[in-house]
């Protein structure tokens, strides 16, 4: 009988400490931390910017060296999107494409948080621009 009322004191022993160090731990949460929507924006702001200061837009020689790079709105509107011609062949190439996928990420969770997120557009798809080399420089083509 002793055996059993300890195996028992045991697992409760054994919850209560899972509960408490789960509590602590903060449960489920991933370990990404929660900001708000003006910090959201500043964020996705810094790597917009970073983006393009590292997305230049030479040297190419021929237009498989120029790529897009793509940042998302933080604010609701209809064109959510804004463009900006780089070339891939640039020593900050991969430091671009990695700033402007950050802006994109926290953009989104920015529109998550963004009040007055209830606009309503026309629905009308624009195709992105393509980029072009020329003159060894990369620019938007329509």
């Amino acid at each position: 009988m002793r055996i059993a009322m300890n195996r028992h004191s045991l697992r409760w022993l054994l919850f209560l400490h899972l509960t408490v160090g789960l509590v602590a731990c903060g449960g489920g949460d991933a370990g990404t931390p929660s900001f708000t929507y003006d910090q959201l924006r500043e964020q996705a702001a810094v790597q917009e910017a970073e983006a393009r200061r590292t997305g230049v837009d030479a040297p190419c020689a021929t237009t498989e060296q120029c790529s897009v790079l793509n940042f998302s709105s933080t604010v609701p509107t209809c064109q959510p999107n804004l463009y900006k011609a780089y070339s891939r062949v640039s020593a900050t190439a991969t430091q671009a494409g990695s700033a402007a996928a950050e802006q994109r990420r926290l953009a989104a969770q920015a529109l998550l948080l963004a009040p007055n997120n209830d606009l309503v557009c026309i629905a009308i798809f624009l195709m992105p621009p393509t980029a072009a080399c020329v003159n060894n420089v990369c620019g938007l083509s329509p």
